[in-house]
């Protein structure tokens, strides 16, 4: 759902971190001067020197890990409620993570380390032990350029976390229309699939955690094509409405509300043939006082001869294209074969296993194109 803006927050803080880490470090590193100035008068090698201060930088970078990974445990439930995700600390921790977690810390540690371990060691010792290294380092171009790029980052962050929060706050507290969570979008690829759907449907039902099944040709987010329709009283005034064919389970799993008349049913024969649901905005356009049972044409694709069907139902209008435009006419039929995804509404609980399931059930039934899947919020996302 957001995921896009938070991956990109998410990359700024890192980067974000990592010249946070550096930039204090380097002045701490010229306090040592004089240190390394009497170790060298000791007879210190070198060699030792640099060891040293790399292993010091590493072994802060691996507290400062330690200490992220107590914050991410103690913010984790605080973010899946803002989120409505479902997210655990095994999810972020997996093998592949933690590869990628030690490289970056050995990189931080080794890029702090680097000014400590080899410029200052190989200075003389008079220059380590006289000259004011820390001024010199303070009015250096180096610290100059990390304060500047520290406070650039800094900002990016903000605004970018500013971003992110305005989109989850649309898509916490304004009223879509229609359910959006926990609803999984698997593209239909096969017709071996839409042969057996219904078949289909009750078996991924029968999974634990699986609320609701449904097809559809479009999704909310995607593009819809448009074709004429008019009362058969009027023909002389027709409109361009938007077409979706959608399954008779379709408005109870995504919670859309009918307004008048009744949605699709299996006992209903006619459904399949001759009925149409359309939406609020359709109504108004076709000057439908009492739509229920007024009869439309529908000059749908390329059929030589257009549709005729009544209407059964008007729905509540929800934007099923952009929030950012206005809501179009929408019409809705039942079309066997015509279905492009299967949604699936799941439980919040046991999210990954639930998914698990599925493409095992899934991969069964279609060898040949396999699974995949993302989230309606992730189409909603890009509404935004």
């Amino acid at each position: 759902m957001f995921r896009n803006n938070l991956i990109f927050a998410h990359r700024k803080l890192k980067k974000n971190k990592q010249v946070s880490f550096i930039e204090p470090i380097a002045p701490h590193a010229v306090e040592k001067g004089k240190e390394i100035g009497h170790r060298k008068l000791l007879i210190i090698l070198k060699r030792q020197l640099s060891w040293q201060f790399l292993g010091e930088a590493t072994l802060i970078s691996f507290i400062a890990l330690l200490l992220g990974m107590v914050v991410i445990q103690l913010l984790l439930p605080y973010f899946n409620e803002m989120t409505g995700q479902s997210t655990t600390i095994d999810d972020i921790l997996s093998a592949k993570s933690l590869v990628r977690l030690l490289a970056i810390v050995c990189s931080i540690g080794l890029i702090a380390g680097l000014y400590p371990a080899f410029y200052l060691v190989a200075l003389k010792r008079a220059s380590l032990l006289k000259k004011p290294l820390k001024a010199a380092f303070n009015k250096s171009w180096l610290r100059k350029s990390l304060t500047i790029f520290l406070f650039s980052m800094a900002i990016s962050l903000m605004v970018g976390s500013l971003v992110v929060f305005d989109k989850l706050s649309i898509i916490s507290n304004h009223s879509l229309g229609f359910d959006h969570e926990q609803i999984m979008v698997v593209p239909i690829k096969n017709s071996l699939v839409q042969d057996k759907l219904e078949v289909i449907k009750n078996e991924l039902t029968q999974i634990d955690h699986v609320i609701h099944v449904t097809a559809a040709s479009n999704i909310p987010g995607t593009n819809f094509n448009q074709f004429p329709i008019w009362r058969m009283d009027k023909p002389q005034h027709q409109i361009d409405a938007s077409e979706c064919f959608v399954d008779d389970d379709f408005f109870t799993a995504m919670n859309i509300q009918v307004l008048e008349g009744r949605g699709f049913s299996r006992q209903a024969a006619s459904d399949s043939v001759d009925n149409f649901i359309i939406n609020e905005t359709a109504a108004r356009a076709l000057h439908l006082r009492h739509p229920i049972g007024e009869t439309l044409i529908w000059g749908w694709g390329s059929a030589a001869v257009p549709q005729k069907g009544m209407v059964a139902g008007v729905v509540e209008d929800f934007p099923f294209q952009s929030a950012h435009e206005p809501i179009r006419p929408l019409v809705f039929r039942v079309s066997p074969g015509a279905y492009n995804y299967m949604l699936i509404k799941i439980e919040p609980q046991n999210m990954k296993a639930t998914i698990g399931t599925i493409e095992k059930f899934w991969s069964g039934i279609d060898p040949k194109y396999g699974f995949s899947f993302h989230f309606l919020d992730d189409n909603l996302q890009q509404q935004i």
